[in-house]
């Protein structure tokens, strides 16, 4: 984990972060881990890097907190182009997850995450699960991952996909943060502004000016790295209730906007860090970070989905009594036809 220290970095006090740094900073949230190691390889490779190390300029120490996870779907992708996460995977006791849960990893990966052609009913006997199963699967899988393999040859996946950063782990009844980049998340870059300033002294114009450059690139990338951190620290203690139940109604909404104040983290640059970064669950299925952070309008649409299938033959206002006795939720008949109408459409009931 990333040194509680680092941590009190804020966006938007910071007057030293101008126009020109947001910028970088922007284009740095939406890089991915390999992006952002490849950019520290380069970094770490510059002649002045190395003499700013040896001159102590420039620490690298290690986090002893750091938590190291290990993406089970290597060269699997979330998908960009699906705008709602289906509910299945963001429950852990729901069906469909208790059917991949049966199957296992090595046949998941196996039978649903090639381009090889396969047989349903081969798919059925294999993985002892009814066709109806495996239909259901594919489906899911179909609508939210891109696998790297089923890109044509020599191009690279497209522009907007999912960049999954992180793995939430149940240890000893509390969610933690496990990373899947070593090299990124468990070295900090410490910077000794004395020495710095003294160094500062003995330049020339152009030689400052490149110092100005490097340091300015590893103060921004520590600050993406500590700025996603809070904000996963945020989250796992926020719905902390539904990592451990992995229950979807135990998750609580909150906005953008309160999530900004309470980090005091600029909301365009929130949300930037949230546009393209997913996180593993507890229960092993990839969500967007965004999902996790539901409005108060997504929470009570799901309550009434849930309702409406529970109780077919309730009408649209005895819906609307039964959601206000059980969650305190107050929604008119109009809405909760709205929201049937929705189901009906979606195939869902």
């Amino acid at each position: 984990m990333v040194n509680r220290k680092t941590l009190h970095i804020s966006l938007s006090k910071n007057p030293s972060l101008k126009i020109n740094a947001k910028i970088k900073l922007a284009k740095l949230f939406t890089m991915n881990d390999d992006e952002i190691l490849n950019e520290l390889n380069n970094i770490e490779k510059d002649p002045l890097f190395i003499k700013l190390k040896k001159l102590g300029v420039i620490k690298i120490s290690t986090s002893k907190k750091f938590i190291e996870a290990t993406k089970k779907f290597e060269g699997v992708y979330l998908r960009s182009s699906s705008s709602h996460t289906p509910e299945d995977l963001l429950d852990a006791n729901s069906t469909t997850v208790e059917v991949i849960r049966k199957i296992g990893e090595e046949k998941f990966k196996e039978f649903f995450l090639t381009d090889c052609i396969i047989d349903n009913s081969k798919i059925a006997d294999e993985c002892k699960i009814s066709i109806e199963d495996v239909l259901r699967i594919k489906e899911l899988v179909n609508s939210v991952y891109i696998a790297e393999e089923l890109q044509p040859q020599n191009k690279i996946l497209p522009e907007k996909y999912y960049s999954c950063v992180a793995s939430i782990i149940i240890k000893n009844k509390r969610p933690e943060i496990g990373f899947f980049s070593r090299d990124i998340w468990r070295n900090l870059y410490v910077i000794d502004e004395l020495k710095l300033e003294k160094l500062k002294s003995f330049l020339k114009p152009k030689e400052k000016q490149r110092l100005k450059g490097i340091i300015s690139k590893i103060k921004l990338i520590e600050l993406r790295k500590t700025s996603l951190y809070r904000l996963l620290e945020f989250i796992i203690s926020y719905q902390k209730k539904y990592f451990l139940t992995g229950n979807f109604m135990d998750l609580k909404p909150i906005s953008q906007k309160e999530i900004s104040q309470k980090l005091r983290i600029e909301k365009s640059v929130l949300s930037r860090m949230l546009s393209n970064k997913s996180i593993i669950l507890p229960w092993q299925t990839e969500v967007k970070i965004k999902d996790l952070i539901p409005n108060k309008k997504q929470i009570s649409k799901e309550r009434v989905y849930i309702l409406i299938n529970k109780y077919p033959n309730l009408s649209d206002l005895e819906i609307s009594k039964k959601l206000l006795q059980k969650y305190k939720v107050k929604l008119s008949r109009r809405t909760i036809n709205q929201y049937r109408n929705e189901l009906k459409r979606n195939k869902k009931i």
